[in-house]
């Protein structure tokens, strides 16, 4: 039988893109442009390497952040404000939000939002749930907490679908497949993801993609 949290899971990126964008959204108003995204940082063997080859390339990015996971992390954060990168909210425990009360979820975007404040001075607006699950619950505690849900239309995948693949087949795939406006979603405490970038960056403006201001859609 498949728990409801597997169930949830497997047909949350059908039900988010049937969720209107003044709810959640997923893609970015700018056609010109292809946003990436990391969730699961700052690490601090991968996150500087990541750094390096946005900057490399004049790429800029959202990180979306857990708190608990920041850790001895903290002048991490202050380098990707610093380097002209967004920090957004990932909640404080990344637990899935269909396990969560509404109150629950709301102390979790709340708690990781005053905890990036204290650390960075930076205020975040937008919430990206934990494993993309979208509930009722999460719509309404999001908006409660002052954050615009935001999500993905393109997953890399070196956590699911490509999690056994090199990381040269999943930059191969993101640079064949990936369009236009498009809001990337990758993870910076992935080992294989400055190998990733590393190959895909190059390919990715050789091909006349915007890097750089797809994020000014969320400062």
């Amino acid at each position: 039988m498949i728990s409801s949290f597997s169930f949830k899971k497997h047909f949350t990126p059908l039900i988010k893109n049937a969720i209107p964008k003044s709810i959640c959204q997923h893609r970015l108003s700018n056609s010109d442009c292809l946003l990436l995204t990391f969730d699961d940082g700052p690490h601090t063997e991968h996150t500087p390497k990541v750094l390096d080859l946005l900057d490399e390339h004049s790429a800029k990015a959202l990180f979306f952040i857990a708190s608990e996971r920041i850790k001895d992390s903290q002048d991490l954060l202050k380098d990707i404000v610093d380097r002209g990168h967004s920090l957004q909210n990932h909640s404080a425990n990344h637990l899935p939000c269909s396990e969560l009360s509404f109150a629950q979820i709301k102390q979790e975007i709340n708690n990781c939002h005053q905890r990036i404040f204290d650390l960075t001075g930076q205020k975040t607006k937008y919430f990206r749930p934990p494993f993309g699950i979208i509930t009722p619950k999460t719509i309404i505690a999001s908006k409660r907490a002052n954050h615009d849900l935001l999500c993905w239309s393109f997953d890399t995948g070196e956590y699911n679908h490509f999690k056994d693949a090199s990381a040269d087949v999943i930059a191969s795939n993101l640079v064949e497949k990936v369009k236009p406006s498009e809001i990337v979603l990758s993870h910076d405490d992935s080992a294989k993801m400055p190998e990733i970038l590393a190959h895909a960056l190059p390919l990715l403006t050789e091909k006349r993609f915007n890097l750089k201001d797809g994020i000014n859609e969320f400062l």
